[in-house]
């Protein structure tokens, strides 16, 4: 009786042991989340300014999250930057992304021009932030953000969208749930994607 009761403690341990190992060891979870909460959500696109913002979630062996933004034109990638980036500690981080998109009024040579600030805040650590300026789309096409609608978990291995803007003419309802769809299906569009890298300095920029 004591030889079966061992054997079977013995086969559930081994059980316990193989689907501990076959969990995902690095993980990544991007949740939805709001840069302006409550009524200030009312006055957000008052400001002349498109944003968004998303929660991550991160544990593994890499050693810094990074973001870049593509710029998509009728289906076709026409251009890809490296935006903001920071190391983290421990192989843990748990903070938000945020993006800002305003019109550059300045900029009298390309009435388009964007300035698309990105930030990388995490919590009680401050943030990393980078201003950038791209050749964006007419002042008179429509446009609008592509959030995420729900949280996703996915490797470290991989490069995750995160939000999008798309811009169009005329009249436009052309969705997708995938945020790369959607954007890809617009006149214009611009995807932010987050990434993690182990190793040096090189490798962020």
């Amino acid at each position: 009786m004591k030889r079966t009761i061992l054997s079977c403690i013995f086969i559930l341990v081994l059980i316990i042991t193989g689907c501990s190992s076959s969990a995902p060891k690095h993980s990544v979870k991007v949740s939805p989340s709001k840069l302006f909460q409550g009524d200030a959500k009312r006055l957000a696109p008052h400001f002349d300014m498109i944003p968004g913002c998303i929660k991550v979630n991160y544990k593994g062996d890499k050693k810094s999250i990074n973001l870049k933004y593509e710029i998509w034109k009728n289906g076709e990638l026409q251009e890809s930057h490296h935006a903001a980036s920071t190391f983290f500690e421990d192989g843990k981080f748990n903070g938000e992304v945020s993006i800002s998109i305003t019109r550059d009024d300045g900029h009298e040579e390309n009435p388009n021009n964007l300035k698309i600030k990105t930030f990388i805040s995490e919590l009680n650590n401050g943030f990393a932030g980078v201003t950038q300026h791209v050749d964006g789309f007419e002042a008179s096409m429509g446009y609008g953000a592509v959030e995420l609608q729900e949280s996703i978990t996915i490797n470290d291995e991989e490069e995750v969208a995160i939000w999008g803007l798309k811009a169009y003419e005329g009249a436009y309802n052309t969705r997708h749930d995938d945020i790369e769809e959607n954007i890809k299906a617009a006149d214009w569009g611009l995807i932010l994607k987050v990434f993690f890298n182990t190793g040096s300095d090189d490798e962020i920029l």
